[in-house]
């Protein structure tokens, strides 16, 4: 499974983004969303990621790849999590051609499609400063040149629009890099932390759910966490996603009809 890295995990903030993650409502769906992932030109403004139940649907393992963390708030209140069998974040300077990448990739895909996010975002920008150091592609062994990205979506609770260090909270945002999305009524950040593991977003997340780093009340206040999931990029060969040890030997023909989660 190992090859290059997605290029769009080194590349710089853009202004410009959107979020797409689907879950899978049948089996009949697998082979036509494969082959258009196995299709698409990852340069350095898309990034993809599997989910776990999509993976283990397929019969292939990724180390380290689980599901979200089934946490909740000091006051019992459980995290939101928004499993989805695939992440894809596009990026681009202009919103324009960022528009025309995203209707480009979803016209190729099969109809009936759970859409869990579809979501348009802007002012990407790097964690905050302060945060430890990390890893962003694996660098050995069978997953070498793949990543893991957590991701969450929080919503505002307040007209302002607060800083990512007041709203998730300063050590989620020291690891994730971060965007705005919103309209008039509605607004908010979309986190995505890249890292040759998932431990240090968990531990940060752990942290901030049981502790609030010192305030969950002011922290929840200002906004609230509103999805969140775990995916596997996989590494490139010869451009395209390497999805060996995800996919039989065979490749997508050689995929049997394969039973899908609920909704």
């Amino acid at each position: 499974m190992s090859g290059a890295a997605q290029p769009a995990l080194f590349a710089p903030p853009q202004p410009a983004g959107h979020i797409l993650s689907v879950r899978l409502t049948s089996p009949q769906q697998a082979k036509p969303i494969l082959r258009a992932l196995l299709a698409l030109d990852v340069g350095d403004h898309t990034l993809v990621g599997l989910g776990i139940t999509f993976v283990s649907a397929l019969g292939g393992s990724v180390p380290d790849l689980r599901a979200y963390p089934a946490l909740a708030h000091a006051d019992g209140k459980p995290l939101p999590v928004a499993p989805a069998d695939v992440w894809v974040s596009v990026t681009g300077a202009d919103p324009a051609i960022v528009f025309a990448r995203v209707r480009a990739f979803t016209s190729t895909l099969p109809g009936g499609l759970a859409w869990v996010e579809d979501l348009a975002t802007f002012g990407q920008e790097d964690p905050v400063a302060g945060g430890p150091e990390r890893t962003i592609a694996v660098a050995e062994g069978p997953l070498a040149g793949g990543s893991f990205v957590a991701a969450m979506r929080w919503e505002n609770n307040l007209p302002q629009q607060p800083e990512p260090a007041e709203a998730a909270g300063p050590s989620l945002a020291s690891l994730a890099r971060w965007a705005r999305w919103g309209g008039a009524e509605r607004s908010g950040l979309y986190l995505a932390c890249t890292s040759a593991d998932l431990d240090a977003f968990e531990e940060a997340l752990r942290q901030l759910l049981v502790t609030g780093e010192n305030a969950p009340d002011a922290l929840f206040t200002s906004s609230h966490p509103t999805s969140g999931g775990y995916f596997w990029c996989p590494p490139l060969s010869g451009g395209r996603l390497n999805l060996v040890g995800v996919l039989p030997s065979g490749g997508v023909d050689a995929l049997p009809d394969i039973e899908v989660a609920p909704g």
